[in-house]
C-alpha cells in the first residue's frame, strides 16, 4: 500500500509520478531534477524537495516541488510536462496551489 502523504507544507506542492514500472517512474523524477536543476544554474534561484518514496519497487513515487517552481515542470500550455509524461510513459500529478496533498 501507498504511505500517505507527508503534512502539508505550504512551500511545496507533493507531485504524485506514476508510471508501469519503477524504471519509468524514475527516469520522469530525473527529468524533473534536471528541469529545476537547469533553471537554477540560468540564476532562476529556489531549490527543491527532495523525493518521498511511495511503493517501493512499484510504479509511484512522490516528489516535493517548490511552489516557484512548479510553472518551470509545467512549461508553456504544459509543453515541459507533457514531454516528459510522454518520454517516460509516466502521469505526473501537480495539486493545485493550496489543495495540499494529492489531487485537484
Amino acid at each position: 500500500p501507498l504511505s500517505p502523504p507527508p503534512a502539508e507544507d505550504p512551500a511545496n506542492r507533493h507531485v504524485q509520478v506514476t508510471g508501469s514500472s519503477a524504471e519509468a517512474v524514475e527516469n520522469a523524477r530525473q527529468m524533473i531534477f534536471t528541469t529545476i536543476q537547469n533553471e537554477r544554474a540560468m540564476g532562476m534561484g529556489g531549490g527543491m524537495g527532495g523525493p518521498r518514496r511511495g511503493m517501493p519497487g512499484g510504479g509511484v513515487d512522490y516528489v516535493d516541488i517548490p511552489n516557484d517552481r512548479v510553472g518551470s515542470i509545467i512549461g508553456k500550455r504544459g509543453a515541459v510536462i507533457n514531454e516528459i509524461q510522454q518520454m517516460t510513459g509516466t502521469h505526473i500529478d501537480i495539486p493545485s496551489e493550496g489543495a495540499g496533498g494529492m489531487g485537484a
